[in-house]
């Protein structure tokens, strides 16, 4: 017999994902440009992306107290969101914003507030990294458990 599927809501996260790595690649250009001086307006580039990285950023962060405020209002109403193998889809886009946030603080933006989110990201995403793992090795070596025992 198949036992019904759980409902597991969508990985919203995943829209961190193109800001972070937009903000990545810029950053990254940007850098290649002027270190090698490649392009006669590497500067103006540098600042264009300086300008899109910041902005990015902005819509990153908006999009993560909207995501939080969700991910509560669920948590809040189902009292737990079940776990699956689709809980990896929290880990890359929140790598990929924690990792524009450090470049973004290295290259352009060098506040204090910046430093402070960036560390605090990191921690997030070790935190579900772990738990994901944890997660799932339990699964995992629950199933082996039953199938031994059958």
């Amino acid at each position: 017999m198949n036992s019904p599927k759980k409902k597991q809501p969508p990985a919203f996260n995943i829209v961190l994902a193109p800001a972070g790595v937009s903000i990545l690649a810029m950053i990254t250009t940007s850098k290649a440009l002027l270190k090698y001086n490649v392009l006669d307006f590497s500067f103006l580039f540098s600042d264009i992306s300086k300008i899109y990285s910041v902005l990015m950023f902005g819509y990153g962060l908006w999009v993560s107290f909207g995501l939080i405020s969700l991910y509560y209002r669920i948590i809040k109403e189902k009292e737990k969101i079940p776990f699956s193998e689709l809980w990896w889809a929290f880990i890359f886009p929140t790598g990929a914003f924690t990792l524009a946030t450090v470049n973004l603080y290295s290259f352009i933006v060098s506040f204090l507030f910046v430093k402070i989110l960036y560390y605090l990201l990191y921690f997030i995403l070790l935190i579900i990294w772990f738990y994901v793992l944890l997660k799932q090795f339990l699964v995992y070596y629950n199933s082996k458990k039953e199938k031994i025992n059958r």
